[in-house]
């Protein structure tokens, strides 16, 4: 019963860390491209990546786990909605 959660503890902190690592490699690629902004948010074993450039949002979806992506969009702001605020 120890082993088994020591083992437990082993793989929570690997997947903790690889997936902190997944992150700060995608905010460190994002800013080198001059993106600001950067959001990432931790949902069902997902990364999801909101970064602004000039007036481009970049929208994107990882798998925490693999790393791999999932999605990617692409999308002018909204200037109307900035003016607003």
């Amino acid at each position: 019963m120890r082993a088994a959660l020591v083992w437990l503890l082993l793989i929570l902190t690997v997947g903790t860390a690889r997936a902190d690592d997944l992150e700060n490699g995608i905010r460190a690629q994002l800013a080198a491209q001059g993106y600001e902004g950067i959001e990432i948010a931790r949902k069902d074993g997902q990364l999801q990546v909101h970064a602004r450039r000039d007036k481009l949002i970049l929208e994107t979806v990882y798998d925490e786990t693999s790393g791999k992506l999932i999605s990617e969009r692409m999308r002018q702001a909204d200037e109307g909605a900035a003016a607003k605020q």
